[in-house]
């Protein structure tokens, strides 16, 4: 027996559906021409209560899912041959690294995260330099302070 609001095979002694918990009324009494039409019904009521997200991605008509775009690049083909980090950009963040590291271990993080690889060879290298800055000034740091404790 199908389900009169979502079109689901149910038993024929059940009095509810399994799926939605519509209760069942047909009666055994039906002849092919009503089911049909209930079945009809069933599946129009189906198809309006899919979500958005898989009408857009099962292609209408077909079982078969759309292939989902996952990737798109809309810079043009001039703007993909200019580099990603400037030799100026690169500069200005391994000198500022060399005097706040906390800026080269930052945008070392942010720029190893993106897909370009020459964004990720430029957030290693700012990576690499603030935590060596970082590491220097601390042990410039604990020289002082264990000089000054000395005198």
């Amino acid at each position: 027996m199908l389900c009169p609001k979502c079109g689901t095979e149910n038993q024929e002694q059940a009095e509810v559906c399994i799926n939605c918990d519509e209760k069942l009324t047909q009666s055994q009494e039906d002849n092919g021409a009503n089911n049909t039409i209930e079945t009809a019904e069933a599946k129009q009521v189906t198809e309006t209560e899919m979500d958005k997200e898989s009408r857009e991605t099962i292609e209408w008509g077909t079982d078969k899912p759309k292939p989902r775009i996952t990737n798109i690049d809309f810079r043009s083909e001039q703007s993909k041959n200019k580099p990603v980090v400037t030799p100026i950009q690169n500069i200005a963040i391994l000198l500022s690294s060399i005097i706040l590291p906390i800026i080269g271990i930052a945008m070392g993080f942010s720029y190893l995260r993106k897909q370009h690889p020459d964004d990720n060879k430029a957030g290693k290298n700012w990576l690499k330099v603030g935590i060596i800055v970082l590491l220097i000034q601390g042990l410039i740091a604990m020289w002082f302070l264990v000089m000054s404790k000395a005198n």
